[in-house]
């Protein structure tokens, strides 16, 4: 009896990954990956991937990264978006962040260019989320970089382009 209860126990534990593997997909479905899939969804609302990463929105968590479950909102920390990317005299750049839920802070939002010049700065109290535009009429062309600082220390940095 323990000689067929033993079997049992190794059947189950052996097979248990496979059935549960074949009930719920993985993380990101590969096959689904599409870098270059352009979302018609321009909505800000990030959503948090079964991989820890913050994406823009289901659209491109789904179709850009393939990812298969997801909750509302930031994973960790703030995250920023923003487009276009290059930026034109007839654009101004449209600026989005937000916190986890819960979160409250202050942001320092700086744009500097490719020598290190502070050309844009905008400091924001008590906030979860910011959604804004930068005018870069009157900025030259050339390679910048937006920073934003939260009030608990986190840092953001990115590159862009203002043609």
């Amino acid at each position: 009896m323990k000689k067929n209860a033993t079997i049992i126990l190794i059947l189950v534990l052996t097979l248990s990954p496979k059935i549960i593997h074949a009930q719920w997909p993985e993380c990101v479905d590969i096959t689904r990956v599409q870098p270059l899939y352009q979302c018609n969804q321009e909505a800000f609302d990030p959503i948090c991937g079964c991989d820890g990463n913050t994406y823009r929105n289901l659209c491109t968590a789904y179709n850009n990264y393939g990812i298969n479950y997801w909750s509302g909102g930031v994973c960790q920390g703030f995250f920023l978006d923003f487009y276009p990317d290059p930026i034109t005299n007839l654009d101004p750049m449209n600026l989005n962040i937000q916190f986890e839920d819960n979160v409250v802070s202050s942001l320092n939002v700086r744009v500097i260019d490719y020598f290190g010049h502070l050309v844009y700065q905008q400091l924001y109290n008590g906030v979860n989320k910011i959604q804004t535009q930068i005018d870069l009429n009157l900025v030259k062309q050339g390679m910048y970089i937006i920073i934003v600082e939260s009030g608990q220390g986190q840092y953001w940095a990115e590159k862009f382009l203002r043609l």
